[in-house]
């Protein structure tokens, strides 16, 4: 029983002191354009364009907006 406690108390601890590679993303907004026009029915017509730069491999990114 003694052994198990050192073993799951061992990784427990190595569990925080090994590096965590975290995804991290450098990138830039080089430039952003957006067009929004009014309807004659009150509605809203909206286009967006944004350039990236990315710094590394990484080549992609996900944008939510918050209604």
């Amino acid at each position: 029983m003694k052994k198990y406690t050192l073993l799951l108390l061992l990784a427990f601890i190595g569990c925080f002191l090994l590096p965590v590679h975290a995804f991290a993303v450098d990138f830039s907004i080089e430039e952003t354009k957006i067009d929004a026009f009014l309807q004659e029915n009150g509605m809203v017509h909206v286009t967006e364009l944004h350039t990236y730069e990315f710094d590394g491999d990484f080549n992609g990114i996900t944008r939510g907006l918050i209604t």
